[in-house]
């Protein structure tokens, strides 16, 4: 989970419940995540939203780049409740 201020509106987001397999890089991805979603013109909040789900999918699997996924395979577990 995490927290962020948006124009002085604070915004909590809660974690994505995962099986977690290893966290190398899953700070990387969340950021990663943010910035994606803000220079696609989403706010911070929504961002911060994406960007927990990505993270979240980047540690189901092993090593940093290669567990990150496509935004499909993140979109199609975030829908099926990461189940394996």
């Amino acid at each position: 989970g995490s927290v962020v201020i948006d124009s002085g509106e604070i915004e909590h987001v809660d974690p994505v419940t995962v099986k977690a397999i290893d966290m190398t890089g899953c700070g990387d991805a969340y950021m990663g995540a943010i910035l994606a979603g803000l220079v696609a013109g989403y706010n911070l909040g929504d961002s911060a939203h994406m960007a927990s789900a990505v993270s979240a999918f980047a540690a189901t699997g092993r090593g940093a780049q290669s567990s990150y996924g496509s935004g499909d395979q993140v979109i199609d577990a975030l829908m099926g409740g990461f189940s394996a």
